[in-house]
């Protein structure tokens, strides 16, 4: 069960963009274990980082579409504020710690790239609970660090002052002039 973080919401309407990439991810690491010989360790992370990150969304923003492609219909792109998009960048399992990075990128509704950024977290070793720490730890340090990208705080007052003001006029990035 993924519990849900404790932050303020924003009063915004997001898409996230799982990728089939993203979905399907599986990692296979082995370990020499003497006497034993080789010991493999497998890793369906793909469904646990979508459940993570519907979770994390779900928690920062008021309400999170999901989307099966990008890019968005027009009728999509008028009720969002951008498109979130994260990425399996990383994942390895060393002797002492179990580490995975995250790639969150984030695309205006019109689908010009906004931000990208990478978050890590790291856990135990060769478990499936050492994935999971690692990811949690991930996605706490996206929670922590995502609104203080100064791209994003831009972003988001935009998005905040647009959806409350829909006469304001919108680049095709997603930005007041």
């Amino acid at each position: 069960m993924t519990r849900k973080p404790l932050v303020q919401s924003s009063p915004l309407t997001v898409a996230v963009y799982f990728s089939p990439e993203l979905r399907a991810y599986r990692s296979e690491k082995c370990e020499s274990a003497f006497p034993l010989g080789t010991v493999c360790h497998e890793y369906n992370l793909g469904p646990q980082s979508v459940a993570l990150f519907e979770s994390v969304l779900t928690a920062l923003f008021d309400q999170v579409l999901v989307i099966d492609s990008m890019p968005i219909a027009d009728a999509t792109a008028k009720v969002v504020a951008g498109i979130l998009s994260p990425a399996i960048t990383e994942f390895n399992v060393r002797l002492v710690e179990t580490q995975i990075t995250y790639r969150v990128t984030l695309y205006s509704p019109a689908g010009a790239e906004l931000n990208v950024d990478e978050f890590d977290g790291s856990g135990p070793p060769f478990t499936s609970e050492g994935a999971r720490v690692a990811m949690r730890d991930a996605a706490a340090r996206f929670v922590r660090q995502f609104r203080k990208e100064p791209v994003i705080v831009r972003w988001l007052e935009d998005a905040i002052v647009t959806s409350s003001d829909t006469t304001q006029p919108q680049t095709e990035e997603g930005v007041r002039p």
